[in-house]
């Protein structure tokens, strides 16, 4: 029993010496624990960690300062993030306004290509311009162009004119790095349009001032092709691009019921047809024809523009 009693006092007092030793390893302090505290059994004490030790072994009785790489700038010790982010780019607003008359599309949308009408038969223009560097479209549709003669709404227009006529005029959403040009000029649709890779075939058809863009696909397929005739096959190659073969030329290959029946696809509808699926079908422009001279002065002029609640987005001074 005595021999008993000695093994105990034994591992008591190395039990002991082991808690003193990890104590002054670690810099930890007895704290309000006394002496009792030399004889709980050894645990872990974090890495990193200093101050003292609670009597409760179940929380391990941390109450200390955290390390440097989670304390934030105040010094008092909290958790918090330190990683530095970017500053936010400064915005001073123009002559006249206030950081809250500022948009949130401000200089994200520019005005650009301001031409004013240099007589009673010119067409004047401007256009507005989408930052390629956003992440979305914006929606332009009843915002404001102001210049210190009037302003110009941004109507609304179609995306996708559909051959059949039926197609309806919605907002202009323009992508990132997408443009809509304004003319004083009317459109003979009497409809604003976005650009596609078939629209010049309606310069055959309408009058537009300016005319519209002519980069139609090519029309023909070589192996299509290869049993027509040659005359047929010449005047094929002499169409060039979003043309419509002329009366004269129809009926000088009437006879040709294949040839015929293939010339009739060079036109809007046909290359629509051919063509509406094509990746790059829709352009990045759409024009907007006002229909009425631009209120801009042909010396010099400031035009400001505003989204849909009123706020700056863009100033043009030339």
């Amino acid at each position: 029993m005595k021999n008993v009693l000695v093994i105990i006092v034994l591992i008591i007092v190395v039990i002991a010496i082991y808690n003193v030793f990890m104590y002054m390893k670690q810099g930890v302090s007895f704290g309000g624990g006394g002496v009792s505290s030399l004889f709980k059994l050894p645990y872990n004490i974090p890495k990193g960690y200093q101050g003292s030790i609670s009597s409760s072994p179940a929380t391990a009785g941390i109450t200390s300062t955290p390390p440097p790489s989670v304390r934030n700038n105040s010094g008092n010790g909290s958790a918090q993030n330190n990683t530095p982010t970017p500053d936010q780019p400064k915005i001073t607003p123009p002559t006249g306004f206030t950081i809250d008359q500022i948009s949130p599309y401000y200089e994200q949308v520019s005005i650009n290509g301001v031409s004013p009408a240099w007589s009673w038969t010119a067409v004047g223009q401007f256009s507005l311009r989408v930052d390629s560097s956003l992440k979305k479209g914006v929606d332009i549709t009843g915002w404001r162009v102001r210049s210190n003669r009037g302003e110009v709404l941004v109507p609304q227009a179609v995306q996708n004119y559909d051959p059949s006529g039926l197609s309806l005029s919605g907002d202009v959403v323009l992508a990132p790095g997408a443009y809509a040009v304004f003319y004083s000029s009317a459109s003979p649709l009497g409809l604003n349009l976005r650009m596609n890779k078939c629209i010049g075939y309606l310069n055959t058809t309408y009058q537009f001032n300016p005319s519209l863009p002519s980069y139609c696909p090519n029309a023909y397929d070589r192996s299509e092709i290869a049993t027509f005739s040659g005359q047929c096959q010449n005047l094929i190659f002499s169409l060039g691009g979003c043309s419509v073969p002329s009366a004269a030329q129809l009926n000088s290959v009437s006879r040709e019921a294949a040839c015929m029946d293939y010339l009739n696809r060079f036109n809007y509808t046909g290359c629509y047809r051919k063509h509406l699926n094509d990746a790059d079908f829709f352009s990045n422009e759409w024009r907007i024809w006002i229909g009425s001279p631009l209120p801009l002065d042909a010396s010099h002029d400031r035009l400001l523009l505003f989204d849909k609640n009123g706020l700056l987005v863009d100033q043009y001074i030339y």
